[in-house]
């Protein structure tokens, strides 16, 4: 008979299958319900960025056409002048560098959490390994004091 033993991933190949691709740490680790939610916190992060960058063109557009004196998408607006275009094109601009800068967060989040995934699941637990908290009293001076005791065995 063939004896199987439990499987148990290296942390750094987990941490570099989740660099090279998207939930790969979390294949790698055997985690699979996990992976559609890697997957998720990128789509997410590339509708944020879509989102921004597609309102920053339609402002950038609306400000050229308004520097042009022409009609643009937001003309029939009261207020929509060439200024307050300028200042929401550059606050959608900003926006979709911080979604970049968000995604790049996203992807090492995701690699680092297969990384201390793996770790935890090479983590031994054993019967020595224990703690226990006790009540416990103190001399002091002034008369025993009650406490608290946390006690390790290794």
């Amino acid at each position: 008979t063939v004896v199987r033993t439990p499987f148990l991933p290296i942390p750094k190949k987990a941490a570099i299958y989740g660099l090279s691709l998207p939930g790969g740490g979390q294949f790698y680790n055997r985690r699979w319900w996990k992976v559609p939610l890697a997957l998720g916190a990128y789509g997410g992060m590339v509708y944020v960025i879509d989102f921004n960058q597609n309102i920053y063109r339609r402002l950038s557009t609306a400000y050229q056409l308004s520097l042009k004196n022409e009609p643009h998408e937001f003309s029939n607006i009261q207020g929509f002048d060439s200024n307050t275009l300028r200042n929401l094109r550059d606050t959608y601009d900003k926006r979709t560098q911080m979604s970049y800068v968000g995604m790049f967060f996203v992807h090492a989040l995701v690699a680092m959490e297969a990384f201390v995934d793996a770790h935890l699941l090479n983590f031994d637990i054993d019967e020595q390994l224990s703690m226990e908290v006790q009540p416990q009293l103190y001399p002091v001076l002034t008369g025993p004091a009650i406490g608290v005791a946390v006690i390790y065995s290794f």
